[in-house]
């Protein structure tokens, strides 16, 4: 089995999502050209924009690079909640932007 790369598995959840890579950039306040850049392999994002799009693509930074094989979005949250979720990058310090990510998956399971 062929071990798949940050770039394929970009694309793979992109597409799985639905989203164009235009789509994709505006969700994750940049241009289509570095998203293109990423899935191409030809760039690299950074640990904090890999937590942007991890939040955005409703996956974990660990399974777009790769590390793990879970389910790229957990169950029973509602696409409104990963999307609240994926506004998160304004907050600056990675383990509070986590925190209130997984308060938020953890209330949405609750609402009807």
């Amino acid at each position: 089995m062929a071990i798949e790369g940050l770039a394929a598995r970009i694309v793979r959840r992109r597409k799985e999502l639905g989203y164009s890579q235009v789509e994709l950039a505006r969700r994750l306040g940049m241009t289509q050209a570095n998203v293109c850049n990423y899935e191409r392999g030809a760039r690299e994002p950074g640990l904090d924009r890999l937590t942007v799009m991890a939040n955005v693509m409703r996956c974990s930074t660990d399974w777009l690079l790769g590390i793990a094989e879970a389910s790229p979005e957990p169950e029973g949250v509602p696409a409104w909640a990963t999307d609240m979720a994926g506004d998160l990058a304004r907050i600056r310090e990675m383990k509070d932007r986590e925190a209130v990510r997984t308060m938020v998956w953890a209330l949405a399971r609750r609402m009807p």
